[in-house]
């Protein structure tokens, strides 16, 4: 396999990407290979770090990139950064200990100038501080994947602490990840159906235009049939969530959805319900 640009390496750009602080759930509404080839870089990449052979591990980067851990505090200001030979020289010592794992890939059809394919992953990165998991985004240049760009880490990967907030927040996203993986195997729509009740309802666009309702079924049916157009990927960021009041069954969520029509991208509220001994959604605020 050709030399190929670390994959986890985070590279400063301003404003350009966000922080994420909050769980995040993804997932693949469809497969278009993108995940074979990334595991074939996670192979030689692995290779590279036990063998501790500084060559083999120098290969595999940029000349300029920079990676981001979270030791370094809540604050993304805060956040260590290293360098490339900072990096080299850390793997050389220790790269028998840097696990990397693919969460999600998906090829995108938009092309940059002077590039080929593009794929945008996500992996999780355990060995070099605290787990974080970052997007990174690769072009595929004669079957050889290359470094451009992504998102700087996301520290605090996996499961809120049932001590974080009121304690809802790790039912929360107990609840999401459910759904998340209902998500990621479309074809069996009873999985995605009973995280509906059965007065579900959601607003969202018509053919015409007009802002209708989008009863359970509809919104079963949406969720497993819809075709993405530019990501096969779907997003949920869990940011905020909440106990109504003391008897615990009732849970307002704030949360950041991506590619899960008809839930609008973007900012999303909703609820969810203790009902018949399960967490289901029963409402959500308008998406038009």
């Amino acid at each position: 396999m050709q030399p190929v640009v670390l994959l986890l390496l985070l590279v400063l750009y301003g404003s350009a990407f966000e922080m994420h602080e909050t769980p995040r759930l993804v997932g693949n509404l469809d497969y278009d290979g993108s995940e074979k080839q990334v595991e074939k870089w996670l192979d030689s990449f692995h290779k590279a770090a036990r063998s501790g052979d500084r060559n083999q591990i120098a290969s595999h980067f940029a000349d300029e990139v920079h990676m981001m851990t979270c030791d370094g505090g809540p604050s993304r200001f805060e956040r260590t950064r290293f360098n490339r030979t900072t990096i080299i020289d850390y793997l050389v010592a220790h790269g028998s200990n840097v696990v990397v794992k693919l969460l999600e890939s998906t090829r995108s059809d938009r092309r940059p100038i002077h590039k080929q394919v593009n794929i945008w992953t996500e992996l999780v990165v355990t060995g070099i501080g605290k787990p974080f998991s970052p997007m990174v985004n690769f072009f595929v240049v004669n079957e050889t994947l290359l470094f451009f760009g992504g998102e700087m880490s996301y520290c605090g990967y996996g499961r809120p602490s049932e001590s974080t907030g009121d304690g809802s927040m790790s039912v929360a996203y107990d609840f999401l990840e459910s759904f998340a993986r209902a998500m990621r195997n479309r074809t069996d729509t009873s999985a995605i159906a009973e995280h509906f009740s059965n007065d579900w309802t959601i607003k969202d666009y018509n053919r015409r235009g007009e802002c209708t309702k989008v009863w359970r079924d509809e919104t079963v049916h949406y969720l497993s049939t819809f075709k993405p157009y530019h990501s096969i990927t779907f997003l949920i960021n869990l940011e905020n969530s909440y106990y109504v009041d003391d008897s615990q069954d009732v849970i307002k969520l704030e949360t950041s959805l991506y590619n899960l029509k008809p839930f609008s991208d973007g900012k999303v509220n909703s609820t969810i319900m203790m009902i018949d001994g399960k967490f289901k959604w029963v409402d959500s605020e308008p998406s038009c």
